[in-house]
């Protein structure tokens, strides 16, 4: 009976377990749905139309650009053409062909200089009533010399309106390949007949090459009267054409579209002819099938991805993962010692162990990386004091050279001295750090050196304050700007020099300052200066200046300051502001 009872409770605990776990999964699958399907509904017609919207206006914008810039360069091209027309007609230099005799070399050549700039020349042609050709400047079309055809086309239009220019349109399938010409019909009192001036396909073409058009828009130029159209690139097929001209027949410039393609229409503010720009929509529609199909097969996947991660889910229980969440939890916040207790031999405990190993491993790396950086940072700053050495040394031997070619035997002595005691201090390496009364005497003694090479022309003036006499800084701090201010601010002035060194106690902090009234420097070089810049070979980097920023930069943890007053020929101030107590080391 016992036997029974425990099985029915085994079955019961199944159960229950199984209801809770399909619960669990129901609540899974929900949430997965909610953040990863439900989005992509609301995502993907947005998108969809989002992208249809803008691609749409891109175009449109596009298609309007090109159209209105071919517009401006086709009725640019009309109306040098009419000017060339009525150039002929009255300029003086054309009035001979008017007369019973002209010289026809003088008059080309004066036609050849109105076609200067044309890359593509027009044809002229001037013909008298009568059907006879005075002259042409390439071969004249039938229709303008035969007396059957005086009577329509160019004649008709132009005997319509006398000594004014008129448009004629050619059909596109003439066989010079013209596409419009400008036709003046003229009476004087010796002459009267036509000028008119034809303009080809090359034209067009030439319009399309200065806009630089690849494949779209396609742009098409219509007559007026909305009967022939000349494709500047692409072509227009029948339907295009009727979609235009229904379109002409209810407004004059609008954009428009079809299932297939975006249309714009430009009317040239003459009324002498529209500018018609069409753009197929095929790669828009392409696009935005994609993005249709895209969100279809996203959504079928998260679906399906999101009942595949409940069912997953599902199988596991929470409490070891809580356990290794807490675990690292606390190793993120610093506590290397956190460990779970997890004992399965499962995934969780594997995942334990390696939660456990991560600490370990996590503490070994940042411990390790701290030694790297000290490392780090002692190399660098041992490499840029050693590149200060060199300044005393070769500034100093120079200066003893001149003394001893002069026979100055006793100043070359002291100088010599004076070199004995930077060398000294130069070459100790020991200590990385000196106070501010043993930088002041290594300070005093290049001064001494470089007194003694400048003379008169170097003035000094050193105040200390002394609570600050004791302070720990870096060695050679404070000398390298003392060397700099009288190498490239005071050395190069003409004349007489000073230099004004002062320290100031101001609590916390305290200010060295370097006044040179030298030849200073531009703004652009100060700031230029000032400004950290990444060191591949430090060994390599010039001292100075750079020098101190890169060693306050890395003794000081970034807190001390250094600013640099200069204009050309008004001196230079360098001032270095260092916390007190705040040094990265105080030896070595």
């Amino acid at each position: 009976m016992s036997g029974t009872k425990k099985r029915l409770t085994q079955r019961l605990d199944r159960f229950s377990f199984k209801l809770r776990n399909h619960t669990f999964f129901r609540k899974l699958l929900l949430s997965y749905l909610l953040i990863a399907v439900v989005p992509l509904l609301l995502v993907g017609p947005f998108a969809y139309y989002l992208t249809k919207t803008i691609l749409m206006e891109r175009t449109r914008s596009n298609l309007e650009t090109q159209a209105s810039l071919a517009l401006g360069q086709t009725k640019q091209l009309v109306d040098d053409a009419i000017l060339i027309v009525e150039a002929v007609s009255s300029d003086i230099n054309f009035y001979s062909l008017f007369t019973e005799s002209f010289d026809e070399t003088t008059v080309l050549n004066s036609l050849f200089l109105l076609l200067t700039n044309w890359k593509y020349k027009p044809g002229v042609h001037i013909i008298r009533s009568d059907g006879k050709p005075i002259i042409s400047s390439s071969d004249i079309p039938q229709e303008y010399t035969n007396i059957n055809y005086l009577t329509w086309g160019v004649w008709h239009r132009a005997k319509e309106r006398p000594n004014n220019p008129i448009l004629y349109f050619h059909q596109p399938s003439d066989v010079k390949n013209r596409v419009l010409s400008i036709g003046l019909y003229t009476e004087k009192p010796d002459f009267s007949g036509l000028i008119v001036l034809d303009l080809y396909e090359n034209h067009l073409q030439e319009i399309v090459e200065k806009l630089s058009i690849q494949e779209y828009p396609y742009l098409g130029l219509f007559d007026p009267y909305r009967i022939h159209v000349h494709a500047l690139n692409g072509e227009f097929d029948l339907d295009d054409r009727e979609v235009v001209r229904n379109e002409l027949l209810s407004t004059t410039s609008s954009t428009f579209q079809n299932k297939s393609r975006l249309y714009t229409i430009h009317e040239e503010s003459g009324n002498r002819f529209f500018l018609v720009s069409l753009h197929p929509l095929h790669q828009i529609n392409e696009i935005l099938n994609f993005i249709k199909w895209i969100t279809v097969i996203l959504t079928s996947s998260m679906v399906l991805l999101s009942i595949i991660l409940a069912l997953t889910s599902s199988k596991n229980a929470s409490e070891p993962l809580m356990e290794v969440v807490r675990c690292l939890r606390r190793v993120s916040e610093g506590d290397f010692s956190a460990r779970t207790s997890i004992e399965s031999t499962d995934e969780f405990g594997v995942l334990g162990s390696i939660a456990n190993q991560l600490a370990v491993d996590m503490h070994t790396l940042i411990e390790t990386n701290k030694q790297k950086e000290e490392s780090l940072r002692v190399a660098m700053l041992k490499s840029l004091q050693a590149q200060t050495k060199p300044h005393f040394v070769f500034n100093s031997l120079e200066l003893i050279k001149w003394y001893i070619m002069l026979g100055e035997s006793e100043l070359a002595i002291d100088t010599i001295l004076d070199l004995g005691y930077l060398m000294r201090s130069t070459l100790d390496l020991s200590e990385g750090v000196i106070r501010v009364e043993e930088e002041l005497q290594i300070i005093k003694h290049y001064l001494a050196i470089q007194k003694r090479r400048l003379g008169n022309r170097l003035n000094i003036s050193i105040t200390i304050d002394p609570a600050l006499e004791k302070l720990p800084i870096p060695r050679f701090l404070l000398q390298p700007l003392v060397e700099n201010a009288v190498m490239h601010g005071l050395e190069r002035k003409q004349g007489a020099g000073m230099l004004t060194i002062l320290g100031k106690d101001e609590g916390d902090v305290a200010s060295f300052t370097f006044i040179d009234d030298g030849v200073g420097m531009s703004e652009g070089i100060a700031e230029e200066l000032i400004t950290i810049h990444k060191i591949p070979n430090a060994m390599k980097e010039g001292t100075g200046v750079q020098n101190i920023v890169r060693r306050l930069q890395l003794y000081y943890h970034g807190n001390a300051q250094i600013t640099i007053d200069s204009a050309p020929m008004k001196g230079t101030a360098i001032t270095m502001v260092i916390p007190k107590d705040e040094m990265l080391w105080t030896n070595g």
